[in-house]
This record gives structure tokens, sequence and C-alpha cells, in this order.
């Protein structure tokens, strides 16, 4: 039985027994918590989304000396590039020159920054704050630790799609994923 249907119940349990005032609070209580489910959920897509943007972005490449603008696509392991105050870090790599504060909230969802120097990695999707660096690059694209992240959470969010649809019809749910599959 959805949930939905066992709180609409409940509520009209309420009603029906004359107590207006909590049947009030529980409704107020389950569409808030929906409504807070419903921003997280788009949230969590979003920023999922952004992580994969700023792959398209371009980033300074260090070569014999001299920042080239390039693709980020077109970035290689043990390339080095700059990333300056207010750029998301690209890549997962280690600092080769320099030091900055890095907001790695985006990651770890603490929001204190974290100081990195000469010689300490960096994650991709993660934002320098203050400082300039140049970072040795160890994975880039669907191979850093922020792809890993997003890759898990839309998978996450398949399977919740999953479950859902089993608990609704569980005939059909199951079918439909064994006629996928097998």
């Amino acid at each position: 039985m959805p949930v939905e249907f066992l709180n609409v119940g409940f509520i009209g349990i309420l009603l029906f027994t004359g107590s207006l005032l909590s049947s009030s609070l529980a409704a107020l209580m389950y569409f808030t918590c929906r409504l807070l489910r419903l921003a997280t959920e788009k949230r969590a897509g979003h920023t999922s989304l952004d992580m994969m943007d700023d792959q398209n972005q371009p980033v300074w490449l260090l070569k014999e000396g001299t920042e080239v603008e390039i693709p980020m696509k077109s970035v290689e392991i043990g390339d080095i590039i700059t990333v300056r105050p207010g750029e998301t870090v690209p890549v997962d790599g280690v600092i080769v020159h320099g030091a900055a504060s890095v907001a790695v909230h985006t990651l770890t969802g603490e929001f204190q920054p974290v100081e990195k120097e000469t010689g300490g990695p960096v994650s991709a999707a993660t934002i320098l704050i203050s400082g300039i660096i140049h970072i040795r690059v160890e994975k880039s694209g669907t191979e850093t630790e922020a792809a890993r992240i997003v890759s898990v959470l839309e998978k996450t969010r398949d399977l919740t799609a999953y479950m859902e649809a089993i608990a609704r019809d569980p005939i059909r749910g199951f079918s439909s994923k064994t006629d996928a599959h097998g």
C-alpha cells in the first residue's frame, strides 16, 4: 500500500473523528515534507549535472612556461593545468606549484575551506577560494572521484524509481525488471 494512501487515510480519519486541528497539522507536516523532498531531489540533480557540465569548460594548460587555453576534453594524464580563484577544479591531481584555500563542500559537505599546498591532492568539483595553483592531472572526466559520486547518485535514483514502481504495482514492477535484463 503506497505511503501517500496511508497519509491521506490518516488525515481523513482525523477529520472524520472531528480532530480538525490534528488533521490540519498532519496535512501541513505531510505536504511540507513532500516539498522538502522534491526540493532536495531537484537540487541534487542540478548539482550532479553542474559537476558534469564543468567538463565542457576550457582550462589553462601550462606548456613550456606558457598558459594555453584548451577544452577540458583535451586534457591528458600528466598535464599541468592552472586554476585561479573562483574557478572549479576540473580534475583530480596533485598541486605542483602554489597554495590555495579550496571549498570542498561539493564533495564532503564541509563548508570550512581547506588549505592546500604544493604536494597536496585536489579533487574535481571543488572550488578555489583564494590562491593560484598548478595541478598535475591524475584523473579527469569520468575517472574523477566527483564523477564516480555522480554515477552512484544516478544509480541510487534509478534504484529508488524501480523500488517505487514495485511498491505501486508489484507484478508489473518485477516483470518489467526481468524483461529488461532477462
